[in-house]
């Protein structure tokens, strides 16, 4: 993973010991990067164990394009109480990015010009509509955030902030201190790209 400089926090709601969010970031082949956003319905015990399943899954499935990983985790997913589930493909060769969701999690992407790529209305596992597949290309030190919902929607970054630029596992870090919600679970991804 030598070109993104990465980095996760999770953090489950007060008064819980283990959390219904869960990321996961790993190689899926020489280029490629899957970076995974995830929100399990509930909180606690029951929900820490999907999340559980749901890491295996990603840290175990083939190399495949998003569309079809989202698929199959949706089919492992059915019998559970779902989850929120955004997506990221990277291909660290090229700086393309291949991104879905599905339920409450967001994308941001910060650089030359900000994005914020879309979530569908479902549920992984229950009411999965067909996820849309959003594609963009990355640049030198662009920085993508990916959070779930346990993370305040006040939360923002303004271009040119200095915030911007501090190492990934610093920006994790505040996200979750400074705007993660007391009532629930909050996990969230830092990844900056380099070009070379």
């Amino acid at each position: 993973m030598g070109r993104l400089e990465h980095s996760i926090a999770i953090r489950p709601c007060a008064g819980e010991r283990c959390s219904g969010d869960v990321a996961v970031i790993r190689e899926i082949d020489g280029t490629t990067i899957l970076a995974a956003i995830v929100d399990v319905t509930g909180h606690g015990y029951e929900a820490s164990k999907t999340a559980a399943q749901i890491e295996s899954f990603l840290q175990n499935c083939l190399p495949a394009g998003a569309e079809l990983i989202m698929s199959r985790l949706h089919d492992t997913l059915i019998g559970t109480q779902g989850a929120s589930v955004g997506l990221c493909l990277i291909d660290t060769e090229s700086g393309s990015l291949e991104y879905m969701a599905t339920g409450n999690t967001v994308f941001k992407r910060y650089g030359e010009h900000d994005v914020q790529l879309v979530s569908r209305d479902g549920i992984v596992g229950l009411n999965m509509n067909a996820p849309q597949v959003q594609k963009l290309a990355l640049n030198n030190r662009d920085l993508v955030l990916m959070h779930t919902d346990g993370i305040s929607s006040k939360f923002r970054f303004e271009s040119g902030s200095s915030a911007l630029h501090q190492q990934t596992s610093v920006i994790t870090n505040k996200l979750i201190r400074d705007f993660g919600k007391d009532h629930d679970d909050a996990g969230c991804i830092a990844l900056r790209y380099r070009d070379h």
